[in-house]
């Protein structure tokens, strides 16, 4: 096995090792440490894992147990017990009240060849092969109770000489696991990664290989923003509440994002309008930005994907056009959700419709549900706007192109419409295809393919449609009928009303730091049962007993959110994400259930 791919596998396992002796934890108890804990992590590492108190971890990760009401039953010791079998052996040597750590630094000094070090407390020494840590990992280092192992066969100096400042983790609980990153200096050894994602999107929409050039330009755009953050970090945190996850960075002062997450820090909360969330849908968001703040900067970052796929200058130029003129007439805040359904049978239907039948068979086959409410500020204006906007010079400058390069064709109409007393309008993104041949269909249309091919557009058209109207200060349109969007403009003014009937949504809501500027919610619910009508659609024929999937009905909505928070060193940015006990306790039964099936002979 060449070098790097042994190097590759034996970080590889040292991130897996870490991992099992996370799990290792179970029914561990606070043991009296064996002496100061040292600066473990030396200062040019780029990346390190934290566990700052291993038994407080498992006490934090038992209480989340409890609170999931797995199926399975037992204690959470019993169950890391019959998983690990080794886990007596590293509980009786290692030490679980000081911290465990594992970092990643280069091998040798300005060397892009990358080191991992994993850092285990112990009570006595011992052989670490013997409690079950993997064997591509040596030991290299003991010191202050501490061994170092390491998947690069050096002496490593411990404590290092320069520590890293991980005082920034504090702000996560004791009992949950820390992520701190560089994220320049991790991104300066993947410089040229990222190019093949980009040429492969590129080339599966267009069919043609990119060029050099726009894709080393959207890279540089992205090296050069993650420059301007100085640190990052993350944790992930069990609790009686769930499994919550929170990522963060601080921003370098004078740069283009601490400008633009300082207009974020000015707006309003989103919270102001989180009542109009919609948990029960696949999913919802409330969010306030100023968009007017932050307009050049989310249009460069636009123009540099879009540039990377081929879409000219001059098309560009009008979506930043277009975008600053929309975010001066958009009040910072809004919220929209989102819905989407299939009929599996239907869909199975659609290989029998003809060209003509085609379109009403695919409207019959596929929903799609989107309420969007967002603040103007002012209303009659930007109604004129929307209402302008087939006629918007900047914005068909931008949707031109998108017919050479990606063969689709789109043009906006908006019709006024009334039903009874209820005026709205009705605005519509109208797909065509210039070229069928670029879909497969004949150049002569002799196979009846462009008619289909034209059908099937015209229903994802309808699908498109959006009825719009504008009151008390605010947009409001819906993909469904009139009658829903009456009654999405006639709700309470937001940040009147109580949030959402979800005990986890107001306790989360009440913890979120900072200013929020988005808070959302993801119904996983939803995606499970969807999930399940596409393993019905990619197995037509398959009677296997529904019970083998996991239960919908187990399942609730997850919450998120992202926030700005002013601290004296540096602005900051935080994003969260909570899974509800209830549905890690359903996860975790709906994998042990698929284990134990695949594990079974057959009969």
């Amino acid at each position: 096995m060449p070098k790097t791919a042994r190097r590759s596998a034996a970080r590889s396992a040292a991130r897996g090792t870490f991992l099992a002796l996370v799990l290792t934890i179970a029914a561990c108890v606070e043991s009296s440490p064996a002496g100061p804990g040292p600066s473990l992590v030396p200062a040019n590492a780029f990346a390190a894992i934290l566990i700052e108190s291993p038994s407080g971890l498992y006490a934090a990760a038992e209480r989340l147990w409890k609170a999931a009401e797995s199926r399975s039953g037992g204690s959470l010791a019993e169950l890391l017990g019959s998983l690990l079998p080794y886990a007596q052996a590293a509980r009786e040597e290692l030490d679980f009240a000081r911290p465990w750590a594992l970092a990643f630094a280069p091998a040798e000094p300005g060397s892009n060849e990358v080191r991992s070090l994993l850092y285990l407390p112990y009570k006595t020494e011992f052989d670490p092969y013997l409690a079950g840590i993997g064997s591509s990992l040596t030991v290299v280092a003991r010191a202050s109770g501490y061994m170092v192992l390491s998947d690069v066969d050096a002496p490593v100096e411990f404590p290092p000489r320069d520590g890293l400042d991980l005082s920034r983790l504090t702000r996560y609980p004791a009992g949950s696991v820390k992520l701190w990153l560089d994220p320049a200096a991790a991104a300066r050894r993947a410089v040229g990664g990222y190019d093949p994602i980009e040429r492969s999107i590129r080339t599966f929409v267009t069919g043609e290989e990119p060029a050099a050039e726009p894709l080393a330009a959207a890279t540089d755009l992205m090296l050069g923003l993650l420059e301007q953050i100085r640190a990052a970090d993350a944790a992930l945190i069990p609790s009686s509440r769930g499994l919550e996850l929170r990522a963060g960075a601080s921003i370098a002062e004078g740069g283009e994002l601490a400008e633009a997450f300082a207009a974020a820090a000015s707006a309003p909360s989103a919270l102001d309008w989180a009542d109009r969330l919609e948990p029960d849908r696949l999913y919802s968001y409330a969010w306030s930005i100023d968009g007017a703040s932050s307009a050049e900067l989310s249009a460069r970052m636009a123009a540099a994907s879009l540039r990377a796929l081929g879409i000219e200058s001059a098309a560009l130029e009008g979506m930043a056009a277009f975008q600053e003129r929309a975010a001066a007439l958009a009040g910072p805040r809004g919220a929209m959700s989102i819905d989407m359904d299939f009929d599996p049978e239907a869909l199975t239907r659609l290989e029998k419709a003809s060209p003509a039948e085609l379109s009403s068979a695919i409207e019959k086959a596929f929903s799609l549900r989107i309420d969007v409410a967002q603040e103007t500020r002012e209303e009659t204006a930007f109604a004129a706007f929307v209402r302008g906007l087939p006629d918007d010079p900047d914005l068909a400058r931008f949707l031109e192109p998108y017919g050479a390069t990606f063969g689709i064709a789109m043009k906006l109409e908006n019709a006024e419409r009334k039903t009874g007393s209820f005026s709205y309008g009705e605005l519509g993104l109208r797909l065509s295809v210039p070229d069928p041949s670029r879909f497969g269909a004949a150049a002569d249309g002799s196979d009846g393919a462009s008619e289909a091919i034209d059908s099937a557009f015209a229903a994802a058209s309808e699908l498109l449609t959006l009825r719009w109207t504008s009151s008390r200060g605010s947009f409001f349109g819906t993909t469904a009928d009139a009658t829903a969007l009456k009654a999405l403009a006639a709700t309470p003014a937001p940040g009147t009303g109580p949030l959402p009937g979800y005990p986890e949504l107001a306790a989360f809501a009440a913890e979120i730091p900072g200013k929020p500027v988005m808070v959302g919610s993801v119904s996983a619910k939803r995606l499970l049962e969807l999930a399940a009508k596409f393993a019905v659609l990619a197995e037509p024929g398959d009677s296997a007993d529904e019970s083998d999937l996991p239960d919908p009905e187990r399942f609730g909505p997850w919450y998120s959110y992202a926030s700005t928070i002013e601290e004296p060193s540096a602005p900051r940015f935080e994003i969260g994400l909570l899974a509800p006990a209830s549905d890690v306790g359903a996860i975790f039964d709906a994998i042990r259930s698929a284990s134990e099936d695949a594990t079974e002979p057959d009969a």
